[in-house]
């Protein structure tokens, strides 16, 4: 059985000062029935092109998840429901996501998450006991990141109290990492990151990792509304219902907000809602690449990459969105 659509579609030249790129296929991104098309060009390079509504993610950033704070309705960014997997073992049911292919009412849905808050609570006041509570398995590592088999907790400055979040995406640090590790972890903070669809459990890979994307990979998110070009890279991978996720500052940067959120609804208030154009630079993960990561360094390179497609600086990189967003 497939696991997605692909398109038949006409090839159509998209010519920006000189350079040409073409679009060789699209594939339909089934729980949204989105287009994602792939563009090469004469130098066979290769670029992926879809819209999405970027949600938001906090991975990265310690102020993410804290243990008294599970819901993130005072001082975390995030609900804890989002940093652990929680699973009933008597049926392996992950209760603090239900998830397909299992079908659950709204209902039961929420008593579910509301029965994983409380398993949490109970393993966070055994200490994080290394036996966790019966018929219950918590997997956190995903996420948290460990130490001495427990979830590390920072100890000192401003984050003292919440626990060390990880990326995908490590800034190439071997030495002054910081309190757990935190400084190795791409902050989504200050760096521009996109979290790809992840593995759909029914239609499988998503067509942005099929045409090639993976962590590290550069990209740049274009909003036509206010004509906004952000220079980002891919962060992880996660969400296997929407066309990506954006850092905090990569969302704050396409809606020209200002305001870091303190909560977790400030933060999901960044959603950037549709329209949203994605391009990325497959397998450019290693592409002149500096680490650790900084704005400055990611923009570089980007524009490094383009120039050597002979678009040169942002204009023309816009005009060679413009061009193609009829397709998508």
């Amino acid at each position: 059985m497939k696991t997605v659509i692909s398109l038949l579609i006409f090839i159509i030249p998209i010519n920006v000062f000189g350079q040409t790129f073409t679009i060789k296929g699209c594939r339909t991104f089934v729980p949204k029935n989105q287009k994602v098309c792939l563009l090469e060009n004469g130098q066979t390079s290769k670029l992926i092109l879809f819209r999405s509504n970027l949600q938001v993610n906090t991975d990265g950033i310690p102020i993410s998840y804290h243990p008294y704070d599970l819901r993130g309705d005072s001082i975390a960014l995030n609900t804890i429901l989002n940093g652990v997997a929680i699973y009933r073992k008597s049926d392996n049911v992950r209760i603090s996501n239900p998830k397909e292919p299992n079908k659950f009412t709204d209902r039961e849905k929420l008593e579910m998450r509301k029965k994983a808050y409380q398993v949490f609570e109970q393993w966070r006041d055994s200490g994080f006991d290394i036996v966790q509570p019966v018929g219950y398995k918590i997997i956190w590592a995903n996420v948290l990141i460990p130490r001495d088999g427990k979830p590390c907790i920072m100890t000192s400055g401003n984050y003292t109290g919440y626990f060390a979040s990880a990326t995908a995406l490590k800034n190439g640090l071997t030495t002054d990492m910081g309190e757990c590790e935190c400084k190795n972890q791409v902050d989504p903070f200050v760096i521009p990151a996109l979290v790809l669809a992840g593995k759909h459990p029914k239609y499988g890979n998503s067509p942005v990792t099929v045409y090639g994307a993976k962590v590290g990979d550069l990209l740049v998110a274009y909003n036509p509304k206010n004509k906004k070009l952000v220079y980002a890279i891919v962060g992880d991978t996660g969400p296997e219902k929407n066309l990506g996720e954006g850092s905090v500052i990569l969302n704050m940067k396409l809606t020209e907000k200002t305001k870091y959120p303190k909560t977790k609804k400030e933060t999901y208030d960044l959603a950037t809602g549709e329209g949203i154009i994605i391009c990325i630079i497959p397998q450019s993960n290693s592409y002149s690449r500096v680490t650790p990561y900084t704005q400055e360094n990611i923009q570089e390179r980007i524009i490094k990459w383009f120039s050597e497609q002979h678009i040169n600086g942002e204009q023309e990189i816009i005009s060679l969105i413009e061009g193609s967003k009829s397709q998508l």
